[in-house]
């Protein structure tokens, strides 16, 4: 999996490729959030009759996510698991590790992941 950042890149490798919305960070310092997108290098070609219900469920999952909408994020973010040849899996723990974690702790959040710069 390949990770994009800009945003005129994605609408012109969508043309071509898949590309899928990842989540959206600020990173201490900047003052405008970055999408993350991630570029699918390996699909199953056994499974392409599926890919526009697969994309489908990815950007639900990645809208309920940021919506406060945790146990749909996790539901779907379990169903997408090993989709996408697991490329995308270490994506999904995290979305269902979050949204417990702000489920469980009865908060909202901004829908965007607040980073600091590694030392």
């Amino acid at each position: 999996m390949q990770i994009i950042f800009e945003q005129n890149l994605v609408e012109e490798l969508r043309q071509k490729h898949v590309v899928l919305e990842l989540d959206t960070i600020l990173q201490d310092g900047m003052k405008t959030p970055i999408i993350l997108y991630a570029l699918i290098e390996n699909l199953n070609i056994f499974n392409l009759s599926n890919l526009p219900d697969l994309i489908s469920q990815h950007q639900s999952m990645v809208t309920q996510y940021k919506d406060n909408q945790f146990d749909d994020a996790i539901f779907n973010a379990n169903a997408l698991s090993g989709q996408w040849n697991g490329e995308l899996d270490e994506f999904y723990q995290l979305v269902i590790s979050t949204s417990e974690n702000y489920r469980d702790l009865e908060e909202k959040w901004d829908g965007i992941r607040h980073t600091k710069p590694a030392d």
